[in-house]
């Protein structure tokens, strides 16, 4: 069914959730996890606060899925380098995260860093550790791959230069 201006009146379910998840990480980077309200999300996705409970089930199932996609995003920056040298893919990614940050609104980088300063009272502190561990191994395994053909050296502490990296 279509409305008066000819755009369907309704998204698939999968289209929907992304609509809603953008508004969300949109919503945390302007204005910070605890005033991302649903209000406000509905607002910025153009949909009905009922919508949102429709396709999340809570506020906290929204703000799970925004985190999923900033991990999602994480790893697609640092998957997504053809480099074979582990030393220049390190670069490589580095360099689009760089430029990633230089965006009108920064890639994922700004909601993760709403979502790091939220403080503990939000709910998600564990969500954000799990999410912090799966970038920091994605690097580590990078360094790692560095050391054992030889381009980065083998008495480097592979944790400490994965943790320079984030």
């Amino acid at each position: 069914m279509a409305t008066k201006n000819g755009r369907p009146r309704t998204l698939p379910p999968e289209e929907r959730r992304k609509q809603i998840v953008d508004a969300v990480l949109q919503v945390v980077s302007e204005y910070g996890v605890p005033e991302a309200t649903t209000a406000r999300i509905a607002k910025t996705a153009g949909v009905a606060e009922g919508t949102l409970y429709l396709h999340f089930g809570s506020r906290s199932g929204m703000l799970s899925a925004a985190l999923d996609a900033i991990l999602a995003q994480m790893l697609e920056l640092v998957r997504a380098s053809s480099e074979p040298d582990p030393v220049d893919r390190l670069k490589d990614i580095a360099r689009r995260h760089s430029d990633l940050m230089g965006t009108e609104r920064g890639g994922f980088a700004v909601p993760w860093v709403e979502f790091i300063a939220a403080g503990p009272q939000v709910g998600l502190r564990d969500a954000i550790a799990e999410i912090q561990r799966r970038a920091f191994e994605a690097l580590r395994d990078i360094v790692e791959e560095g050391k054992a053909s030889g381009r980065i050296r083998a008495d480097q502490d592979s944790d400490q230069l994965a943790w320079y990296w984030l």
